[in-house]
């Protein structure tokens, strides 16, 4: 009877532990502050510098590499440093972040509150993706076309979409405005949330 209590007393210790784990409880502690502080944000702006806020909070100016970050969701915003901030308005994004991920902001801020690039951020999928990843591509745009690996993929069809792990190339594409191709890794247990912005292509007259 007492070897029952014992391994039962140790089993619910283990079962204790690993829900106050689950739900963050020793989140603070510092051992533990390390393990859930361990995402990191990169961000990139073409064609100039931009001063990076991250939920209001200034973390200097791009290109950077943000580490150490919780898991959690996170407002970003960018102002172009230039000289007409009429010309270039603050951007904002809202990516979510989890443990032992990177997410990439790498956007192009244009006049009149245009943009372009991209931006990646991992979310863990249910297990049932047994060895393998997914992708998803959305953008701001109605219609647009999606190529993997220069294999067009139907829109409807990329949410969600199961992949290998890999490299993969990604190229999007719509009538009247500025293709863009980017390298894009696909990771085992994870969905990679990919926003692409498209520039209209200038008119000549």
């Amino acid at each position: 009877m007492a070897k029952f209590l014992k391994i039962t007393s140790i089993l619910l210790i283990f079962l204790a532990l690993g829900v106050s784990m689950h739900f963050g409880v020793f989140s603070n502690l510092p051992l533990v502050r390390d393990f859930h502080k361990n995402a990191v944000l990169t961000v990139n702006t073409r064609r100039g510098v931009a001063d990076i806020y991250l939920d209001g909070v200034d973390y200097g100016q791009t290109p950077t590499s943000i580490t150490n970050l919780a898991q959690g969701g996170y407002t970003v915003e960018l102002e172009k440093i230039t000289e007409s901030s009429d010309t270039y308005p603050k951007q904002s994004f809202y990516i979510e972040l989890y443990r032992n991920t990177e997410a990439v902001i790498d956007i192009e801020i244009a006049p009149n509150n245009f943009k372009s690039g991209h931006i990646l951020f991992y979310a863990p999928i249910p297990k049932t993706f047994n060895q393998e990843g997914a992708i998803s591509i959305r953008s701001d745009l109605r219609d647009y076309e999606i190529r993997i690996n220069n294999e067009r993929v139907e829109q409807k069809n990329v949410i969600t979409y199961k992949l290998k792990p890999g490299e993969y190339e990604i190229e999007v594409s719509s009538d009247g405005y500025e293709s863009i191709e980017f390298p894009a890794i696909v990771r085992e247990g994870y969905d990679l949330n990919v926003r692409v912005y498209l520039l209209p292509i200038p008119m000549n007259f």
